[in-house]
């Protein structure tokens, strides 16, 4: 789990020079964010650039993985298996159209497939104008979302007995609820529960229609959400005495009472 912030570090930490900085700060300049793919074969790039990108990248997952950031999801604490094909370099704020955060060292940080994928290109900035200028803010007061460079992840969320990913304060807008919302952590929290319940482990119908009511419930403030409340706990777990629909009732009134 991130009990800390990554600590500032420079481009030599990477067994990386100034130079391959100035080299790596030319391609984008010349080619934009699309350089960041360097094994397209669109890209007019040399075999030397092209190796400097994947060095840069190869050695800056090594580097968060081992020293800076640690062997976890920095949205949602899941433990990174050391294989590093199966996490993510994530730019925080999102690539496209800005050169300038490409390379940025403090807008890269390591995320699990799951997270990097739900997040996308969304927007993580408070303030909505502030997303057209090409640049890194290093102030957490500009982010929507928990940002490994800036927070304390322990801060904003923490993992319950279901190993669950929930905010630690009761705030649907608070960057702990952000950062489950925009990086879709709510999923795994349905499948966390799935695992808890067998009626739901065990028929594969049964828990994709949990994962998404859960999702579901978890995204409306509103009556809808508590009419579909009642409706699936009703069809899926049967009697009102049944000692699993009550458990169940007590993980989800958080939720139905909207906080």
């Amino acid at each position: 789990m991130n009990s800390k912030k990554i600590n500032k570090f420079n481009i030599t930490k990477l067994s990386l020079t100034v130079s391959d900085e100035a080299s790596l700060a030319n391609l984008v300049s010349l080619h934009g964010h699309a350089c960041w793919s360097h094994t397209s074969k669109e890209l007019p790039l040399t075999q030397a650039e092209r190796d400097l990108i994947c060095k840069f990248k190869s050695n800056l997952k090594n580097y968060l993985y081992k020293v800076g950031q640690g062997r976890f999801c920095c949205f949602c604490a899941a433990e990174l298996d050391d294989h590093n094909a199966t996490f993510d370099l994530e730019h925080l704020i999102a690539k496209v159209n800005k050169p300038s955060v490409v390379f940025h060292l403090q807008n890269l940080a390591l995320s699990c497939k799951t997270c990097n994928s739900a997040k996308g290109i969304t927007s993580v900035l408070v303030f909505p104008l502030i997303n057209e200028f090409d640049q890194v803010y290093l102030d957490s007061s500009h982010y929507l979302i928990v940002n490994p460079h800036l927070d304390v992840w322990t801060d904003y969320l923490r993992i319950d007995s279901y190993r669950r990913v929930l905010p630690v304060y009761k705030n649907f807008v608070g960057k702990g609820a952000q950062t489950i919302r925009i990086c879709g952590v709510d999923r795994k929290n349905a499948m966390r529960l799935a695992d808890h319940f067998d009626f739901l482990a065990t028929d594969d119908k049964k828990y994709d229609d949990w994962v998404t009511f859960y999702v579901t419930l978890c995204s409306q403030r509103n009556e809808l959400k508590k009419t579909k409340y009642r409706k699936f706990l009703k069809s899926l777990l049967g009697l009102p005495a049944d000692p699993a629909a009550d458990e169940l009732r007590n993980i989800l009134a958080p939720v139905i009472a909207g906080t």
